[in-house]
């Protein structure tokens, strides 16, 4: 019987010191390749969040516009809490997003990030 390959699992009672040489470049290779797993599970679960967060405030604007457009309304003040403010720029965007159709107001407060806090977004209709 032939060896083909070995797999080093250490756990608390693996003396690192006392594997060979190329074990121990094999558990250096294996950690890289599961840390390099790990970052890429994370920043799919990072951008499924930030995409979930988006469409939710996309979502919410859709609903303010049309009901604005339907009361034949010029515009309308959403207050909005402060966790979609990392999303807001890809939301309203004069390129890509809403900001094609409509004219956008922010007024943001100076608050630390970590504290959470509502801020006033005002949408107006363009004039055609």
């Amino acid at each position: 019987m032939e060896e083909i390959n070995r797999r080093i699992k250490p756990n608390d009672s693996t003396a690192l010191v006392k594997l060979t040489v190329g074990d121990q470049i094999k558990l250096l290779f294996n950690q890289f390749a599961n840390t390099d797993v790990a970052e890429l599970n994370a920043n799919e679960k990072m951008s499924e969040a930030e995409l979930k967060m988006q469409a939710s405030l996309n979502r919410l604007f859709k609903e303010a516009t049309t009901r604005m457009i339907a009361q034949d309304k010029k515009s309308v003040t959403l207050s909005i809490s402060s966790v979609y403010l990392p999303y807001l720029d890809a939301v309203i965007d004069d390129k890509t997003g809403l900001g094609r159709f409509y004219d956008f107001e922010v007024v943001k407060q100076n608050v630390a990030p970590a504290i959470e806090y509502k801020f006033v977004v005002t949408i107006k209709r363009r004039l055609k």
